[in-house]
């Protein structure tokens, strides 16, 4: 039985559990749903890291209405390799503009999700960067 760790405590998960958890932030100075949002979720790493992005990219593509590639690169976040996609998309005729940072930590890929809001996204954009250069991830031995 593993020790589960969460933001406010910790508790014993039984073996054969998988943690895909979600941890949304919502920029709250403006009316309510209108700022950004920044969406960090996890799946196993199933495939080499490389190819389980691309297939995730992939089924974007295949089911976000609008769906545009503006960028697509190889980074570093901490020290782990990541990959970073932004793209654009519409929902009910209006642009969705996100970045997503894809990374490789132990056996779980990790997404880093930016979500535009009514307001400006190079802020919003400049404003992940921030919070993904001062990552610092644990090692993964002291999570399992």
């Amino acid at each position: 039985m593993a020790v589960y760790h969460f933001s406010e405590g910790a508790f014993d998960l039984p073996s054969g559990w998988l943690d895909q958890s979600v941890h949304m932030l919502v920029r709250g100075d403006g009316p309510p749903a209108s700022g950004p949002t920044l969406v960090i979720n996890r799946e196993p790493l199933a495939a080499p890291f490389a190819e389980q992005v691309a297939a995730n990219v992939s089924g974007m593509r295949r089911t976000l209405p609008g769906f545009k590639l503006i960028e697509e690169k190889r980074i570093v976040v901490g020290t782990l390799p990541a990959i970073s996609v932004e793209l654009s998309w519409k929902k009910d005729s209006a642009a969705v503009t996100q970045k997503v940072i894809f990374v490789a930590y132990a056996s779980v890929m990790l997404h880093i999700t930016l979500s535009g809001g009514l307001g400006s996204w190079e802020t919003a954009r400049a404003e992940l960067e921030r919070v993904v250069a001062s990552i610092r991830f644990r090692s993964p031995e002291s999570v399992a």
